[in-house]
């Protein structure tokens, strides 16, 4: 039997039954965002757990997180220790946390969780849509363990989690992407519930599995059904390879009108919009245009663009593009050995034969992948502006990265390299004591750049990026990121890869 939630004081009585913002959250352009005092419903459970709202109903414990966003989040309390109330022979138990959502756009949707714990007694929850169940062993999943890969700590800048264990209930390991399949439009229920006490969740995103992961400390939160009073924003501008057209994204449903009317658009250095069509969605369009050329930057301008609601888009809202695919080539080719020499020197490397081939929308591969294998990630990086760049490399187990001085592949210099292992996008550590010099192209000792590790770079312009990575067994992963002119400081621990909207593949999907 569920119990309703007590009050810690009689101060708090009403913050302790009801949520902050009761509401259902609504999908726009593929992504919902939730503040996690924002839940629909809570329980407790008969030792007195509860998720409350920090610092609302409780200070924290033992002390409050730090960079919440909006100073408010939720943390399982009270906090008995390491591994107190470790609830492995269930999910779904009490205590528990409930959100809403409505979903427009069916399709595979990934759990994003901002959240943290003080120790390895206090990092991990269960998260689950209700609904969505074929029974334990089946293909859906029942749930998800989270437990973080990240230092633990009261810091929820820690970022974005995104992977968990399938149907798992022990305390870590055997992560993959947490993704569901919303097969229709409708209303949908996430839901967390315990496994360790202590535990702290900051904001939820549920979005589609596809897209990169968020950045930290993330968009704002969605808006609520029935209610509309933000402008649309402009997402991104893609190329998609497509040399006189470019592919528009706004975060919410635009009306047709005004969103295919080709005067609302202009774009520089002598591109011209002939016409506009549809996208695929409400929130896309597709510009008509004249020929966009590769090696420079360009920017495109909107105005008078509305949403369903009327809101109209800010005056002159730019963003720049380049011409790029948004996507980089990713090759796997099975192979045993587990080092870098026993997958160049295989037959099927040698051979130009890989066993599969993928288009990863960042540069990235999947974690927890396989076991005895190679991968090889090759295209084009278009950089944003003129200046000094330096890449990070991060993988399981070891690699290298190779960057050109132009487009030809033959011009590849090794600039970064991860010697022996690291976990799910450790830029500046390692949890396998690889050399961090070596993980980054500023510091590489082996570095064959022609300028030493000073890497300089016209925006606009592409060139030629390689990476390669060996496996053996236990974990696996690759990803790749940057420091631009643009960043104030180098990525942290948990940021995401480079995005495709600078990438390009070696070998498009049509050849």
């Amino acid at each position: 039997m569920k119990k309703v939630l007590s009050p810690v004081s009689a101060f708090v009585l009403c913050a302790a039954i009801l949520p902050l913002n009761a509401a259902t959250y609504k999908e726009t352009a593929g992504v919902i965002v939730i503040e996690a005092e924002h839940f629909d419903s809570r329980t407790t459970n008969t030792a007195n757990h509860a998720f409350l709202v920090v610092p609302t109903e409780d200070p924290g414990s033992p002390s409050a997180f730090v960079n919440a966003r909006g100073g408010v989040y939720l943390q399982l309390l009270p906090d008995s220790g390491a591994g107190a109330t470790t609830d492995t022979n269930g999910v779904g138990i009490d205590p528990s946390v409930n959100f809403k959502v409505h979903i427009d756009n069916p399709g595979y949707y990934q759990l994003y969780l901002r959240w943290g714990g003080f120790d390895g007694g206090s990092d991990s929850v269960y998260a689950r849509v209700l609904g969505i169940s074929d029974g334990v062993g089946g293909i859906l999943p029942d749930w998800y363990r989270y437990a973080r890969t990240l230092t633990a700590n009261n810091d929820f800048n820690g970022g974005w989690h995104g992977v968990a264990g399938f149907e798992r209930t022990d305390a870590g390991g055997g992560d993959v992407p947490a993704v569901w399949y919303i097969s229709a439009a409708g209303d949908y229920t996430i839901q967390l519930s315990q496994r360790e006490d202590g535990a702290a969740v900051d904001a939820l995103i549920f979005q589609l599995s596809n897209f990169s992961a968020p950045g930290d400390p993330g968009p704002p939160e969605s808006d609520i059904v029935g209610m509309d009073t933000k402008p649309p924003v402009l997402v991104q501008a893609l190329t998609a390879g497509n040399p006189t057209g470019l592919l528009v994204i706004f975060n919410e449903g635009v009306s047709p009108a005004t969103a295919t009317n080709k005067n609302n658009y202009a774009i520089d250095n002598g591109v011209t919009v002939n016409s506009v069509s549809p996208g695929l969605n409400t929130y896309s369009v597709v510009l008509n245009t004249t020929a966009i050329t590769p090696g420079r930057a360009y920017n495109l301008t909107v105005n008078g663009v509305q949403d369903a609601a009327g809101n109209s888009i800010a005056a002159n809202t730019k963003v720049q593009f380049y011409q790029v695919d948004g996507f980089i080539e990713r090759r796997a080719f099975y192979v045993t050995g587990g080092t870098l020499p026993s997958i160049t020197n295989s037959l099927k490397f040698i051979n130009n034969q890989p066993d599969e081939v993928t288009y990863p929308t960042s540069f990235e591969g999947p974690v927890n992948y396989l076991d005895n294998y190679g991968t090889q990630f090759r295209g084009y990086v278009t950089p944003p502006t003129n200046g000094d760049y330096v890449f990070f490399i991060c993988s399981d187990d070891n690699s290298v990265l190779f960057l050109s001085s132009d487009e030809n592949p033959a011009n590849k210099k090794l600039i970064a390299a991860e010697t022996v292992w690291s976990n799910t996008r450790q830029w500046n550590t390692s949890g396998g004591g690889s050399d961090l010099t070596a993980k980054r192209s500023d510091q590489y000792t082996g570095t064959t750049w022609a300028n030493g590790n000073q890497i300089t770079l016209t925006g606009g312009k592409r060139y030629y990026i390689e990476a390669v990575h060996a496996e053996g067994g236990g974990g696996d992963l690759i990803a790749v990121t940057w420091r631009t002119p643009l960043d104030a400081a180098d990525p942290n621990d948990g940021d995401p890869p480079i995005p495709g909207k600078y990438l390009s593949a070696f070998a498009s999907p049509q050849e």
